[in-house]
């Protein structure tokens, strides 16, 4: 190692070792179980670098319980100027030196000599090494009885059946994330040996093309609660299946979907299904969802034309009795335009939703028409109102809901301006509101040049007589100074 780079990031107390008199030489006669206790609170490469102090410090570090290894080699990547060198190119192949992975080697073999284990292995590649010194590494935190691997390299694509020889059968394993590059391909089974993972729970796939063998390989991963496949590109295969009796969460972050490629999802215990920016995903739903309880989706703008719409209405009515439900981006937009009716929600508690343009407000008045049990609502409006968005939301919500007087608690705001249309809008709610306790402004422009915004919100009529108006910044201390007593103490301040 560099002794420039050494001295930066290994720098550790100068203890007198001359002379056991001194105040700094006292540590040294703490038992080894206090010590241990210090330097797990130290990050890895520190506790590491404590075995040069002395004899007594040697092997110290290895006797610390569920040891948590963090190893990342931005710590190498600068010049003799300082200056941070380029990360490295996936499709690039060329090596670089191995001097980062010959220490990660030495720290793991002094541990496997000591009879160590740890909880934690985390291995962050931004330059490229040889395949085989990764995969070494890796192997060698499976001998050290492992709970929580996370790999982010470049790894060659002939890896893939050695990387998972290596993990092959880890019964401490609980945890595996894998962010392998772009290049990483996981093919059909004779290219991916049968893997047994008797006790993962939770497993992310980031930055790989994925074909049919994964779904051979996820099969042997019998109480997997949380799946995550992120930027991820599905090959052409007739049906990528997904097919666990324990799996709880599946998230879908930026993943690409061959268009004739069927996602079978067959998991009875699905409590959270994430879909965030991947394409247009035909889904097939095998299992009925009776305990999912949250659903969150990203649709595209493009999602709303032609055969698309059943496959998101099948997403729809197979999510209809979640208790939370998350809309970002321009998904409220996108469902006014199907064609087909909503389902009734008639288990939904929270509602998050980003509502876009009138398309978004007149989806937002025909859900809660069709959510009776609503308690706490957040919206954020990302773009600026324009007339007739209030309008359109009474009309989809053909009178009052339900949930409105009945159950909504909290409704929150976010980057409120100050619209005539938001205005109204609040006005509606203070009026209707029978069980309202809390109404949340995140305010997103000068209140002093708006101050008969706030007269507005403040003369309105309200419902609720426990109702307390709640600003997200310092309006609140100002609003007090413009306000008279009485009508400050009547919202709640």
């Amino acid at each position: 190692m560099d002794e420039s780079v050494h001295q930066k990031h290994l720098k550790v107390p100068q203890i007198s070792v001359q002379n056991p008199d001194s105040k700094d030489y006292l540590i040294c006669n703490l038992p080894d179980s206090v010590l241990c206790h210090i330097l797990s609170f130290l990050p890895t490469k520190f506790a590491v670098g404590t075995s040069i102090l002395s004899t007594r410090w040697k092997n110290l570090f290895t006797l610390i319980p569920k040891l948590k290894l963090d190893f990342d080699d931005s710590l190498l990547l600068r010049n003799p100027n300082g200056e941070p060198n380029p990360v490295a190119d996936s499709d690039s192949e060329e090596e670089h030196g191995s001097s980062f992975l010959d220490f990660v080697g030495r720290v793991l073999n002094r541990l496997l000599e000591n009879g160590a284990t740890i909880s934690l292995f985390k291995l962050t590649c931004r330059q490229k090494y040889k395949s085989d010194d990764i995969v070494s590494c890796v192997g060698a935190a499976v001998r050290l009885r492992v709970e929580y691997i996370s790999l982010h390299a470049h790894l060659k694509i002939s890896s893939a059946s050695k990387l998972f020889g290596a993990l092959n059968g880890c019964t401490t394993l609980t945890w595996l994330w894998l962010s392998l590059g772009k290049a990483f391909f996981l093919f059909l089974l004779e290219d991916i040996p049968v893997v047994k993972f008797p006790n993962l729970k939770r497993l992310t796939i980031d930055h790989a093309m994925l074909f049919g063998g994964v779904e051979l390989l996820l099969n042997e991963c019998p109480v997997l609660e949380h799946l995550t496949l992120a930027r991820c590109v599905i090959e052409p295969v007739q049906a990528f299946r997904i097919r666990f009796g324990s799996l709880k969460n599946l998230v879908l972050r930026f993943c690409i979907f061959h268009p004739d490629t069927i996602v079978v999802i067959d998991t009875p215990l699905l409590e959270c299904l994430y879909k965030y920016g991947c394409s247009d995903v035909n889904f097939s739903f095998i299992s009925k969802f009776e305990r999912i309880n949250r659903l969150a989706l990203l649709l595209g703008v493009l999602d709303d034309e032609g055969p698309n719409d059943l496959k998101i209405a099948g997403l729809i009515n197979a999510c209809s009795e979640v208790e939370n439900l998350n809309l970002f981006g321009p998904t409220t937009e996108v469902l006014h335009h199907l064609p087909l009716p909503l389902p009734n929600f008639c288990n939904l508690k929270t509602l998050l939703l980003n509502v876009v343009g009138v398309a978004g407000w007149n989806f937002f008045g025909r859900l809660l028409k069709n959510a009776s049990k609503v308690e706490s609502v957040w919206i954020d409006s990302k773009s600026d109102m324009v007339d007739g968005c209030f309008v359109c939301f009474q009309k989809s919500a053909n009178g009052i809901p339900h949930c409105l007087t009945s159950s909504m608690k909290m409704v929150e705001i976010r980057a409120f301006k100050g619209h005539e249309d938001e205005i109204k809008f609040i006005e509606y709610l203070l009026e209707n509101g029978k069980v309202l306790e809390k109404v949340v402004f995140d305010c997103d422009f000068d209140w002093k040049k708006n101050s008969d915004v706030f007269k507005r919100i403040f003369e309105a009529e309200v419902k609720s007589e426990t109702c307390k108006i709640v600003f997200q910044s310092t309006l609140s201390m100002r609003l007090r100074a413009m306000c008279s007593c009485r009508t400050v103490s009547s919202w709640g301040y």
